[in-house]
């Protein structure tokens, strides 16, 4: 029980008794007693008063670790008895149990007598801002068709769309945005962040070309066609060439930086203030290769200056912007035909063919060497024989890798290569059309709406034949 408070007096609980306080000017310097010392006594007194007020109740409001976890013994015991371990894998398979494999789009149903269902879609990216899908055609009708998604439209079992008189049925027309025919199959499509459109063609009868136009943020409805391409510049390779694929660099924000993975080098190509620019780096160090002719199949940024660049042959390339120089670095068993960063930038995974895919982590894997594979951390349960156009994305931040097998799309956890969940992709069915040979899935993106009902939602779009899929 603390002693009552008398008034000209104070209580040392150290000598437990009173002591008359007394006023500045009669007490000697560095008095304990005086009025100013006793003030700031007091004042410190409640101050460690309410310090431990505020700690007990964090400590009540704190979940607290159980003593047993301390003891390097108990886990043994809680394996033994099945308890609650610890999962790397929460945060796939939370991303993952949520998917659900949804219609979102059919191009025939927009662009009639344009596409047919016998066409692929070899690649395509989404313009969340423009609520556009941009879709890169090979086959018959090759071209470049970017279309509206009309968010209030999508239904579980497919687009409500309008159905014709005299003819099938088909979107409202002010839907379909541009459409642009093509020489030659179109290969890559990439929308930078400051919403740069860029796509590339492969060339053969007529040559390679690397198309970039800019894109506006105007919204299409009933009564308003606006052009959904402000400008549009054609590039093409200073030599005969065949160009394979493209990405676009997402750590730099003030410009758009592409880059071009083709036959015979790696090309950077920059819009920015100063207007576009078009630099080629060679695949290789000039000491490591004889011959310099090697496919670039594959392209992901690592980091902001590095770039990591998959080969034909299995190599594995990286790229310094700051240096301008090259090193090759991993050599993977088959043909590099995907590449992406992993959960940071040192792990990246790599898919080939030869039911290769693999996840690296260049702090390991040694020094190149041409004679052998590289080392790996893992390898995933992959099954991949020889096609070339089959999709592969990475989810960092949920650690989900999403790969296409043939018509499954198969979700695993780069923390370990787990199988988490697959999907199997149904092509087009129109009018009781049928594939000489059934397609696969050739293209997979993460993406995520920044507006509309479904903004801040991630999910993983998908395409076979002319038909795109969403996983949500």
């Amino acid at each position: 029980m603390e002693p009552p408070n008398i008034p000209g007096f104070y209580y040392d609980p150290e000598k437990k008794k009173y002591f008359k306080i007394q006023k500045n000017h009669h007490a000697l310097p560095g008095s304990k007693y005086s009025q100013d010392a006793v003030n700031k006594q007091e004042t410190l007194s409640k101050k460690r008063k309410r310090e431990g007020l505020e700690k007990a109740q964090r400590e009540a409001q704190t979940l607290k670790r159980s003593p047993m976890l301390i003891n390097s013994a108990s886990w043994t015991m809680t394996r033994e008895v099945q308890g609650l371990r610890s999962d790397s894998n929460t945060r796939a398979k939370a991303l993952a149990s949520v998917f659900e494999a949804n219609f979102f789009l059919e191009l025939h149903d927009y662009w009639y007598r344009l596409i047919r269902p016998s066409n692929v879609i070899r690649s395509f990216d989404y313009d969340p801002f423009g609520l556009t899908l941009i879709t890169g055609i090979s086959g018959s009708d090759k071209c470049l068709a970017s279309t509206f998604v009309d968010p209030h439209l999508a239904l579980r079992d497919g687009l409500r769309i309008h159905r014709n008189i005299n003819g099938p049925k088909s979107a409202p027309s002010w839907h379909k945005r541009t459409f642009i025919p093509s020489h030659s199959d179109v290969t890559s499509v990439t929308v930078g962040q400051n919403r740069t459109l860029l796509y590339t063609t492969l060339g053969g009868s007529s040559s390679a070309e690397v198309h970039l136009s800019s894109l506006n943020a105007h919204l299409p409805s009933r009564d308003d066609e606006q052009e959904y391409v402000d400008w549009y510049v054609s590039l093409g390779p200073h030599e005969p060439d065949t160009i394979w694929t493209s990405t676009a660099n997402k750590f730099v924000k003030d410009k758009d930086v592409f880059t071009v993975g083709t036959s015979s080098k790696v090309v950077n190509v920059e819009n920015g203030e100063n207007g576009v620019r078009y630099r080629a780096f060679s695949p290789y160090q000039r000491d490591q290769r004889d011959d310099k002719d090697d496919d670039a199949l594959a392209l992901d940024w690592l980091s902001p200056n590095v770039l990591a660049s998959g080969f034909r042959s299995g190599n594995i390339v990286l790229y310094d912007l700051r240096t301008r120089d090259s090193a090759l670095r991993l050599s993977h068993p088959s043909s590099v035909i995907g590449i992406r960063r992993g959960d940071s930038e040192s792990r990246l995974v790599v898919a080939g063919l030869r039911n290769n895919m693999n996840l690296y982590d260049l702090r390991m894997a040694g020094p190149y060497n041409k004679k052998k594979s590289s080392r790996s951390v893992f390898r995933f349960k992959y099954s991949n024989e020889y096609t070339v156009s089959s999709g592969l994305d990475v989810h960092p931040e949920s650690g989900v890798v999403a790969a296409a097998q043939g018509r499954r799309v198969q979700l695993y956890s780069i923390k370990n290569g787990a199988q988490i969940r697959h999907f199997d992709a149904r092509p087009t069915q129109w009018h009781g059309f049928e594939y000489p040979v059934q397609p696969n899935v050739t293209c997979l993106r993460f993406v995520e709406d920044v507006t509309g009902p479904e903004a801040g939602r991630t999910k993983l779009l998908g395409s076979i034949g002319t038909r795109v899929l969403q996983f949500r």
